[in-house]
């Protein structure tokens, strides 16, 4: 079997420019591009609302010991008035402890011996004590 011969062709000239195609369809997006120069700061913002109270914190450590007071009165702190001899009151002061009873103590082994209470100190004459204000008068002076 033989091929057919074919003529043989020249190519001929070009043609004009055709038709617009349609629009094709959008392409994949394009790498990320590089980060652009920083801006200036901007202003200072308002001062913004008071926020909640925060819980209560636990108990602080013991504060340091205070200073000594000052002499007190002499006199005001005695546990007894003071009669016109210079003593104590009689009965002023003194209790039977809490387990005395008469069965402590019998006639027999007491001996008592009256003693004046001026034999017992010495009148020296009178001694002489510094003066100190009233605590109980109220020095108060108002400025005006």
């Amino acid at each position: 079997l033989a091929l057919p011969v074919l003529p043989s062709f020249r190519p001929s000239q070009e043609g004009g420019q055709g038709e617009p195609g349609t629009k094709g369809e959008r392409g994949d997006p394009g790498l990320p591009g590089t980060d652009g120069i920083p801006g200036t700061e901007g202003p200072k913002g308002d001062k913004g609302t008071k926020g909640e109270a925060g819980p209560i914190g636990k108990r602080g450590r013991k504060g340091d010991k205070g200073d000594k007071g000052d002499q007190g009165v002499p006199g005001l702190d005695a546990p007894c008035p003071i009669g016109p001899d210079g003593l104590p009151l009689p009965g002023c002061g003194w209790r039977p402890p809490k387990d005395f009873s008469d069965t402590h103590t019998t006639p027999s082994s007491l001996s008592i011996t009256p003693e004046s209470p001026a034999e017992d100190y010495d009148d020296g004459g009178e001694e002489e004590y510094e003066e100190y204000p009233d605590p109980n008068t109220n020095n108060y002076q108002p400025t005006k």
